[in-house]
């Protein structure tokens, strides 16, 4: 990560290739196998994530990232912009796919934060919250 001098503005170079300037870069990680390069960017007053260079949906904010262990997926939680308190619509996000939307995304620990997990069984697990209902999530990942 590094900044622009005149305008302070990070951008990330992966291999000597400068990737565009953002308001704001967080949670740089490459996948186990060195294959895929992720992070958080902020853009237009919103979090969007950039795997291998390729930026994905906006939205008001991003937690959790991580890759699977075997480095083919990608998982995080983030908030939907509508306007209100930032936890009002939730998903969870896998290979860029959006669960059901929630007021809250919580990890197998719900004390613990807002990150889903891989499971050994090739799933990404999490707790959710919708209304007063607590739910956990067992969501089988692609091939």
């Amino acid at each position: 990560i590094t900044n622009d001098t005149d305008m302070a503005q990070p951008f990330i170079v992966v291999d000597g290739k400068t990737g565009p300037k953002y308001g704001g870069v967080e949670q740089l990680m490459f996948s186990s196998d060195s294959r895929h390069v992720v992070y958080e960017a902020y853009k237009n007053g919103h979090w969007l994530v950039v795997l291998d260079g390729k930026e994905g949906v906006e939205y008001r904010g991003i937690w959790g990232l991580k890759f699977s262990a075997d480095g083919q997926h990608l998982a995080y939680v983030a908030s939907k912009d509508n306007g209100k308190d930032i936890s009002d619509r939730m998903v969870a996000v896998v290979d860029g796919h959006e669960s059901r939307e929630y007021e809250m995304v919580l990890d197998d620990q719900p004390w613990a934060g807002t990150a889903p997990i891989f499971t050994a069984d090739r799933s990404l697990a999490y707790f959710a919250v919708r209304g007063d209902v607590l739910y956990r999530v067992t969501q089988p990942l692609a091939k």
